[in-house]
């Protein structure tokens, strides 16, 4: 079914023309038929750029040309200066125009650099004629470039693990899928053709479309047959916000799984079968599929991983109410990311659905996760069910965020959810964290979580320690709320090891840090309320128990190797205080003073744990979880 789908016709992704290479050699060189499959085979191999000609045809049509001077060689022109090398071998009386691609003379030529100048299509216009935009690739091109008449897209490829069911509706339930574009004009129709050519018909109820106050609005600029693909447009004309986009796609569902996709992704085939299979044995069960890379520019995947091992799917929870990606071995999800799960649309709605009091982005997923754990659901990894996901990346436009978030919203909806679930612990702990000193003076009974509260009623929800327990394998044996914090020092108190540039709490900095000196703090417990001077045990070891590492309190960063710390990974990274007081790290190293630095064991300073503390994580505990522990 799914075959036939993808070779069924319809237009191309790109017109198929003559590259510039192929026009140049054809226009300049009489280039024939014989010479063209030639060429083209060259290019495929790489051996040819953008506007190069082709250097075998130059010597039976330009044997007399004058020779230009490349930098330490001559060529018959400026374009076959390079002979395959590119900008390294365009000098002297050449330069190398970035844009094009090509080396050209510096007296007779002029590189337009339309990319570099222009970032937008207003700039692009006033660097006319030399340059233009084009909507498809949303750059500044030279003119002369060819711009795409599609934007590129590329179909499903077949996945060797995947066998239908047989019937292809064995399971008896369809996908209602919602996807909600905040201006996602350049990958709405992209991620439809993708969805609608991994689904089969059978199992493909519809593709709501949340046009949350697009400019220009998406539905006319969808150029497909919408009642061919089960495409239905719902239209705000004032910003609701990813949550509530979300929330109002699903009560205009009707088939009975609500699966939610971010408006820029890329399903694999197959990706739809774990999401009925397992709704079908448990219709309070939850399905995240391992989510992997998507370049936009080509629509292909990567970054899947080897074998059949899955991408991203799990998280935890953190007590700033982040959420913070894991592994194990467990087929549970303790929080979903987000944006791309499957759930019973008669489930979603029992437990409440969205909380509408959130506004704009983040939390949403913290509070919906705790719901479905704590009032009888559950949440498992699909690891066969590829989603290709575009990650945003500032430094790349195209991928950059078009929708606005009401200001300080996120951390309103991540100190909502977590007070809704977690009263105490927000009150003892989490209001430690900058993002949350706004309540510390009122614990948090100031926030309106009623909403989230009148939702769970009825549904004999279990309590929040009961969360931890049921994850003890994250929260206890990860090392993430310690019964010990404490202060590592080689000098008798003088100095303590800290993190280099991290100096704030919270779950949201850099990836990596780096490891130095400084004077101790004689703070304890409530006394400290910032810095990057404590640490405690963390990781699971070989045998799946507490603790393998170490890590700094109320970050995310944990000690590895070379002086260096990195994003924990709730096991491995070997760090520990030894008996003997060597403060060993990566296994097989020891940190030494005067410069701190790693070396070897043999010889490394003695370091000691100073005012070891109970935090207040583990103190608001109950006594019989304590114990338990």
């Amino acid at each position: 079914v799914q075959t036939s789908k993808l070779n069924s016709g319809g237009p191309l992704p790109y017109k198929l023309v003559e590259s510039n290479a192929e026009q140049v050699a054809r226009k300049d060189y009489n280039f024939d038929a014989n010479d063209q499959v030639k060429f083209r085979a060259k290019m495929k191999a790489g051996n040819v750029r953008r506007n190069e000609k082709p250097t075998a045809l130059v010597e039976k049509n330009h044997a007399a040309a004058p020779s230009v001077i490349c930098g330490g060689h001559s060529a018959p022109s400026c374009q076959e200066c390079p002979q395959g090398h590119g900008a390294d071998w365009c000098n002297g009386e050449c330069f190398w125009c970035a844009d094009k691609e090509e080396c050209m003379s510096k007296s007779e030529h002029t590189c337009p650099q339309c990319q570099s100048k222009a970032t937008n299509e207003a700039r692009c216009n006033r660097l006319q004629p030399q340059c233009s935009w084009c909507e498809m690739t949303n750059q500044c091109m030279d003119a002369e470039s060819i711009c795409p008449k599609e934007k590129p897209w590329a179909a499903p490829e077949p996945e060797p693990w995947f066998t239908p069911p047989e019937p292809i509706d064995k399971y008896g339930l369809t996908l209602s899928v919602v996807l909600p574009c905040g201006s996602e004009n350049e990958f709405f129709e992209r991620t439809i053709r993708s969805v609608y050519a991994a689904t089969p018909p059978e199992i493909l109820h519809e593709i709501i479309v949340v046009d949350d106050n697009s400019d220009p609005p998406l539905e006319p600029m969808f150029k497909l047959n919408a009642e061919e693909y089960k495409v239905k447009f719902i239209r705000s004309d004032v910003s609701l916000g990813l949550i509530d986009a979300k929330h109002q796609g699903a009560l205009a569902a009707s088939g009975e799984i609500i699966v939610f996709f971010d408006c820029h992704v890329k399903t694999a085939l197959g990706y739809w079968e774990p999401f009925v299979r397992e709704i079908s044995e448990n219709k309070k069960r939850v399905v995240v599929p391992a989510i992997t890379s998507l370049d936009v520019d080509t629509w292909k995947e990567f970054n899947r991983p080897m074998g059949r091992q899955g991408g991203m799917s799990k998280c935890y929870i953190t007590l700033d109410s982040a959420f913070k990606w894991t592994t194990d071995d467990k087929p549970w999800v303790p929080a979903m990311s987000g944006g791309l799960l499957a759930i019973g649309r008669e489930w979603f709605f029992e437990i409440g659905g969205h909380d509408q009091a959130m506004k704009g982005w983040g939390g949403e997923n913290i509070d919906l996760s705790l719901r479905i754990w704590r009032c009888g659901g559950e949440i498992v990894a699909a690891p066969t069910s590829y989603v290709a996901h575009m990650w945003r990346a500032s430094a790349k436009q195209n991928t950059r965020a078009r929708y606005k978030i009401p200001p300080n919203s996120a951390n309103i909806n991540r100190a909502r959810a977590l007070y809704a679930h977690a009263p105490e612990m927000f009150a003892k702990k989490s209001i430690a964290f900058p993002m949350f000193q706004k309540w510390r003076a009122t614990g948090g009974s100031d926030l309106d979580v009623s909403s989230i509260q009148s939702a769970m009623n009825n549904l004999q929800c279990q309590d929040f320690e009961w969360y931890l327990d049921f994850f003890s394998y994250i929260y206890r044996d990860g090392g993430y709320i310690p019964k010990e914090v404490f202060q590592l020092t080689p000098d008798g108190g003088k100095t303590c090891l800290i993190l280099k540039s991290k100096r704030a709490w919270g779950s949201d900095g850099s990836p990596s840090d780096v490891l130095t000196m400084e004077p101790c703090t004689e703070k304890v417990g409530s006394e400290i309320t910032s810095g990057t001077q404590h640490w405690h045990k963390a990781n699971r070891n070989a045998e799946g128990k507490c603790c393998s590492g170490l890590r700094s309190w109320n970050t995310d960063q944990c000690i590895v190797n070379g002086l260096k710390t990195s994003v924990c990974s709730m096991s491995g990274q070997p760090a520990e205080l030894t008996p003997e007081g060597l403060l060993k790290v990566g296994g097989t190293k020891c940190l030494r003073i005067d410069p701190l630095r790693e070396t070897s064991c043999e010889g490394a300073s003695k370091w000691e744990k100073l005012r070891p503390f109970q935090p207040p994580e583990f103190e608001v505990l109950s006594q019989k979880l304590k114990d338990k522990w």
